[in-house]
């Protein structure tokens, strides 16, 4: 009867953590624009129309976890289960970094809604250049998907120095 935890990221692991994700993140979507079924595509969307939800409700863990069968699904789509398992390698490191990274913006601030819009609107052009079978739109979309990964995790620790560097400091 615990709740889960998540375990801390090493902060000296999220470099090369941002590196796997891009890797993974198109190879799985180029593979899946070549391999996908219908059923691959209609549960795809079915989580991102969850992850939605749950991001609008403010749900971390319905958000991370949706956030996740959407990628899963698309890893899936890629119908190799080496690449399969190599996106689950990731896996266990990124889901710490979104946690971090969701835990660290209220989800009633306004740069969060603007993420959460941002974030949507690739999930679906992801999923739409998948279905298309256009290989090309889904790796340059995935990797414009990772580079807002990027982006979050760059103003999450200027953030966090900022507000560091406001804390008065006792006189000597």
């Amino acid at each position: 009867n615990r709740g889960a935890r998540v375990s801390p990221l090493d902060f000296n692991e999220i470099p090369e953590l941002l590196e796997g994700l891009e890797l993974c993140l198109r190879l799985t979507a180029r593979w899946a624009a070549v391999r996908r079924t219908p059923e691959d595509i209609e549960r795809m969307r079915r989580h991102a129309v969850a992850w939605k939800s749950a991001a609008e409700a403010g749900d971390v863990d319905a958000t991370t976890e949706e956030n996740n069968g959407i990628h899963l699904t698309i890893a899936e789509a890629a119908h190799n289960k080496h690449l399969f398992a190599l996106y689950r390698s990731v896996v266990p490191g990124f889901l710490r970094l979104t946690h971090t990274l969701v835990n660290a913006s209220p989800m009633d601030d306004e740069s969060i809604h603007s993420y959460v819009s941002k974030v949507d609107t690739e999930h679906h052009a992801i999923i739409d250049a998948i279905d298309a079978g256009d290989e090309e739109a889904a790796d340059q979309l995935s990797l414009d998907h990772a580079n807002l990964v990027r982006q979050r995790v760059s103003q999450y620790f200027d953030r966090r120095i900022s507000i560091e560097a406001d804390v008065p400091r006792p006189n000597k």
